[in-house]
């Protein structure tokens, strides 16, 4: 199958990008949407602290479990990083990485969602910028003592 790149080495791409597209049908599309449901997100499968978290705030802020739930997941998944991975198969490791999209209309309260299920992650941040500051200059003293010495 020749990409787009192929086809231009070979001064085959057609002048217009929409050359070769096909119209899509929107009653299919329309078909599709009302045949999906909403599906509440499986909460039941969060751990306990994660599965509090999740459930207060919803509650507090009055939104969808969703909205705080995936920006959650995301940012337990960017605390782990790459000090565990999941192996596939052999010779095939992933890391925790962990995209989440929240959509809704304007109102449904997806900034306060994502605001407390960051809180705790900004938490963790601020408490490390304290301690690599109050660390920084005995670390500095160190490495200048050992410049000396070596």
């Amino acid at each position: 199958m020749k990409d787009d790149n192929d086809r231009l080495r070979a001064g085959t791409l057609p002048d217009s990008a929409l050359a070769d597209t096909v119209p899509i049908d929107e009653s299919e599309l329309e078909e599709d949407c009302r045949e999906r449901e909403y599906r509440p997100f499986p909460i039941d499968a969060l751990p306990d602290p994660l599965y509090s978290l999740v459930v207060e705030a919803a509650n507090a802020i009055g939104c969808d479990r969703a909205l705080v739930a995936l920006p959650s997941l995301a940012a337990v998944a960017a605390c782990i990083g790459n000090t565990r991975r999941a192996r596939l198969k052999r010779g095939w490791y992933e890391p925790p990485v962990l995209w989440t999209a929240t959509i809704g209309e304007s109102g449904t309260h997806k900034s306060p969602a994502f605001e407390v299920a960051r809180a705790p992650l900004r938490q963790l941040q601020t408490t490390a910028i304290i301690q690599y500051r109050a660390e920084k200059p005995r670390c500095d003293e160190e490495r200048e003592r050992y410049d000396r010495t070596k």
